[in-house]
């Protein structure tokens, strides 16, 4: 692997009219009305130590310029935003990482009530390609957070070879406390369909909120899929990265295998993603397909979008969250409830938005930046983790 030092800011925007173009049928952008092109950059922050190989980005709750980022080697770094400087404020260990191909310390999130009890969830797994979902306690000292791990959840891959892929891709809160979690097919493709396993799927589960005390229990109006009852929706292959809409709504990007990479909206639970039945477009009854889509060719649209997209055969999805706009909006209402998404590989970045009914509104170039994994709002800015080098890991494929 590639050391990446660099957390990024988006900083500049230009003045563009918007697309207002009728969207393709297909999913893919606009051919004709097109938008003017990108409009914003990127600029490297500075870091007050060494960095790392970053591997997702959330904001710390009560505060407007910090963030909690996970290190693929099992550290949570606490970095206070000043302008284009980030000071480290110090460093949490998560117990037992297990770091081989996306092995590694790869989520986090606090708590919807963090001001009181402190509460940080982290995304890993442990030896043996297990998923875990660890909380810790978070209350000004990050030695003594270190020592308060206790175990929520864990998604165990019982056969015989274990290929260390696909594992915890993100933790997300609904506004009732309950946790959304995406969990890949461990390498194992027929998890894709089987909902006696929690693989392959998006969770939705009750964290322990008790003092020391681990566990988790189903959320009670989880959708009955004939199986685990912790299901939410199924047929995800590594579903990296999901984002709340905020209208009961969720976006998920899905990395493919060999044919397409996916931009999914999860309308309603108990939904199906197709994987393994399909990748891409499903067209088959039962099976949601991805609103956006990009294959492997240099010829996509979205390739020839980016005049700086690189020059590799890798893909991998990934999605930012919605942008809320507001007071603080730093960018002129162009991308107010729009999901910021794109291809690590590739290094494009776009901006697109749903329709109520669930179709295409709008999917337009915005930017560029390879190697981004994470991400995060702060002070009305997207903030950005980059992590390492597409071609030199075995990471997010």
């Amino acid at each position: 692997m590639n050391r990446a030092l660099p957390l990024l800011l988006a900083m500049a925007l230009a003045a563009c009219g918007d697309d207002t173009s009728d969207p393709p049928a297909d999913g893919g952008p606009t051919d004709g009305g097109a938008p003017e092109g990108p409009f914003v950059t990127f600029e490297t922050l500075t870091l007050s130590d060494e960095g790392g190989l970053f591997t997702a980005i959330a904001p710390v709750p009560g505060t407007e310029d910090e963030v909690f980022v996970t290190r693929y080697e099992g550290v949570i770094a606490h970095y206070r935003l000043e302008g284009t400087n980030a000071t480290l404020l110090g460093e949490i260990t998560v117990p037992e990482v297990f770091t081989l191909n996306d092995c590694g310390l790869l989520a986090v999130a606090a708590d919807p009530d963090f001001a009181t009890n402190g509460f940080v969830f982290a995304g890993h797994c442990i030896e043996g390609s297990t998923t875990r979902i660890t909380r810790l306690t978070f209350t000004g000292d990050h030695a003594a957070a270190s020592a308060t791990a206790v175990t929520i959840l864990e998604v165990p891959e019982t056969r015989a070879r274990a290929p260390f892929n696909h594992n915890v891709s993100n933790i997300v809160f609904e506004p009732d406390g309950s946790m959304i979690v995406g969990v890949g097919d461990k390498g194992f493709p027929a998890n894709g369909q089987d909902t006696g396993t929690l693989a392959a799927a998006i969770l939705r589960i009750e964290p322990s909120r008790a003092e020391g005390v681990g566990g988790y229990e189903p959320a009670a109006d989880n959708p009955d899929l004939g199986g685990s009852p912790e299901l939410f929706a199924i047929g995800a292959r590594f579903p990296w990265r999901i984002e709340p809409l905020g209208d009961g709504r969720y976006w998920f990007g899905d990395v493919g295998e060999s044919s397409f990479e996916e931009v999914n909206l999860l309308g309603a639970p108990g939904e199906n993603f197709g994987w393994n039945e399909c990748e891409g477009p499903c067209d088959t009854a039962g099976l949601v397909d991805p609103l956006f889509r990009w294959d492997r060719s240099d010829a996509h649209p979205y390739v020839r979008e980016d005049p700086d997209a690189l020059p590799t055969v890798r893909r991998s999805a990934w999605i930012g969250p919605v942008y809320p706009g507001g007071a603080s909006d730093r960018y002129a209402g162009r991308l107010t409830g729009k999901v910021l998404f794109g291809d690590v590989c590739l290094g494009f970045v776009r901006a697109g938005a749903a329709t109520e009914a669930g179709g295409v509104a709008s999917d337009e170039p915005v930017g560029h930046l390879a190697n981004a994994v994470g991400w995060a709002i702060r002070d009305g800015f997207y903030i950005g983790a980059t992590f390492g080098s597409c071609d030199a890991n075995d990471v997010f494929e």
